[in-house]
C-alpha cells in the first residue's frame, strides 16, 4: 500500500478524534451499513473488488472505498485515523450519489441529438 501525507488544520484533527470517540462509545451499529461496508460504488453503481480487504476499488470508475473490519473494531484496533477518514469519505460519496434522474439521463445521453441508433 502506498502512503501519502498531508497537513490538516488542528480543528479537523480534533473533530476526527471526536468522531472516533463517538464510534468507539456507540459501536458500529451507529454507522449505516453502506458506510461500513459498501457493496457497490456510490458514484457509478459499479461492482467493488477485494471483498476481503480493508479497501475496495470500483471496477468501473476506480474509486477506492474504506471497509471496516468488524473483528478489528471489536478489538479496538479498527478505529485508526486513516479508517475514520476513509469512513468519512464513504459517507460523503454516499451523499453525492447520483439521483435516479441523473442515472436515467446518463443512460439516454448517447441517444440524444442523433448519437444513437
Amino acid at each position: 500500500m502506498e502512503f501519502k501525507s498531508m497537513k490538516i488544520p488542528a480543528w479537523q484533527m480534533d473533530t476526527a478524534n471526536q468522531a472516533r470517540g463517538r464510534i468507539f462509545e456507540r459501536g458500529l451499529r451507529a454507522l449505516p451499513d453502506d458506510v461500513k461496508d459498501p457493496q457497490a460504488c456510490f458514484l457509478c453503481g459499479g461492482a467493488l473488488t477485494a471483498k476481503d480487504t480493508p479497501q475496495a476499488v470500483c471496477e468501473r470508475c476506480n474509486v477506492t472505498y474504506q471497509r471496516l473490519d468488524p473483528a478489528a473494531a471489536r478489538e479496538g484496533t479498527g478505529y485508526t485515523m486513516s479508517v475514520i477518514f476513509g469512513l468519512a469519505l464513504n459517507a460523503l460519496l454516499a451523499h453525492m450519489a447520483p439521483t435516479p434522474e441523473e442515472i436515467k439521463a446518463r443512460r439516454l445521453a448517447p441517444f440524444a441529438k442523433g448519437k444513437g441508433r
